[in-house]
């Protein structure tokens, strides 16, 4: 079995290294804003700074005061009110806005439910101490941060709908001397919660843009392509793939397109397709249900485990109940169950057993 999130075909992919901004059909839940740093731009991100060039920030402010986004206004009001006043203020969160684009309407209801759940007064003072320091940074270290707070208000919401309650934030060290993100009660027993987000990863799709834009930028009558690259596999890429990659491009200097070529990329044969452009690249990738795992499991569980004993470390506490809760942003919208399976496994193997595990598939409760 696979947990799929749903994809659209006009994805908007929102900056480096693989922080995309993925967007499915209104009304569903897998969507996410996917934020990872890197100064390289992903595939179609040429696509989103065209728009949001041709945007006003102010379009943004303004339609944040319109009621239908009240509760974003109430938690990340103040920080974007600071991001605004940088010479560079391009983000995800002002393009949805400047647009009002789904999943805006997602967005503001994790921000509504985290108010109820948690308290204005909390929601404000957790979002700022968490995303407002990061306001004035660059463009793909404020997304990340936004999007890791956003995996914090969707934990909120799975575990309220879990039968957790009395959710608050923790700011300060607990007495034990240890951190956790909230508290919440499962009927009467008290529990310590910890959130943690592991982004999307940089894929073989990052290093194409960043290879091809370095490019463009620099010989755009000779690198005036948009390249096609069908690929089965979303892991880091290798020091050796990033050798072909590089060749590849440099044996296609000029060449006057589409045309269509192969090129081994060690996992796998890439096919690569080149058509007039202005230094981009996208990914394509036919699945169905037989289709590889697009990402290493060793890779992934290693990924999982970090967190896992990161989380145990903060809740020391056996008088408790240990809730974690971990959010992974997938590269290809996709897992299988056993990847999920084993990634709960892992969380208990952290605690010894002693957790509640919750795994969210971006920002889905993987158990649904």
């Amino acid at each position: 079995m696979r947990t799929v999130v749903p994809q659209l075909s006009d994805v908007l992919t929102d900056a480096a290294n693989s922080n995309r901004l993925n967007h499915s059909p209104k009304g569903t839940r897998p969507i996410s804003l996917v934020l990872q740093g890197s100064p390289h731009k992903t595939s179609v991100e040429a696509f989103h700074c065209a728009i949001i060039e041709s945007m006003n920030v102010h379009d943004a402010l303004q339609n944040l005061e319109l009621p239908q986004y009240s509760g974003i206004r109430t938690v990340f009001g103040k920080v974007l009110e600071r991001r605004s006043r940088r010479a560079e203020p391009r983000c995800t969160l002002f393009t949805w806005l400047a647009l009002e684009a789904h999943p805006l309407e997602l967005l503001n209801e994790d921000c509504n439910i985290y108010v109820t759940e948690i308290g204005a007064e909390d929601a404000q003072k957790k979002c700022n101490a968490d995303v407002l320091g990061n306001a004035g940074r660059p463009f793909s270290d404020f997304n990340g941060s936004c999007g890791d707070f956003w995996a914090e208000m969707a934990a909120i919401r799975v575990l309220r709908d879990a039968g957790y309650s009395r959710l608050r934030a923790v700011h300060k060290q607990l007495p034990d001397g240890t951190t956790s993100d909230y508290e919440g009660y499962r009927g009467e027993s008290a529990a310590y919660i910890e959130v943690k987000n592991i982004r999307a990863n940089t894929t073989i799709l990052d290093a194409f843009n960043h290879e091809l834009r370095r490019r463009y930028e620099a010989e755009p009558e000779q690198f005036g392509f948009n390249v096609a690259v069908d690929y089965p596999y979303d892991n880091p890429p290798t020091a050796e793939q990033e050798r072909r990659i590089v060749a590849f491009l440099e044996s296609i200097r000029g060449l006057k397109p589409p045309f269509t070529k192969e090129l081994d990329l060690v996992e796998s044969v890439s096919r690569i397709t080149v058509r007039d452009g202005e230094g981009t690249t996208m990914m394509t990738r036919g699945w169905s249900w037989e289709s590889p795992e697009p990402i290493n499991k060793d890779w992934f569980l290693s990924k999982v485990r970090s967190k896992a004993e990161d989380a145990s470390s903060q809740m020391r506490d056996d008088a408790r109940l240990k809730v974690l809760v971990i959010n992974f942003d997938s590269p290809s919208g996709s897992l299988s169950g056993d990847f999920i399976e084993s990634a709960r496994g892992v969380m208990r193997d952290a605690f010894g057993g002693n957790v509640d595990p919750y795994f969210l598939l971006y920002r889905n409760d993987s158990q649904i």
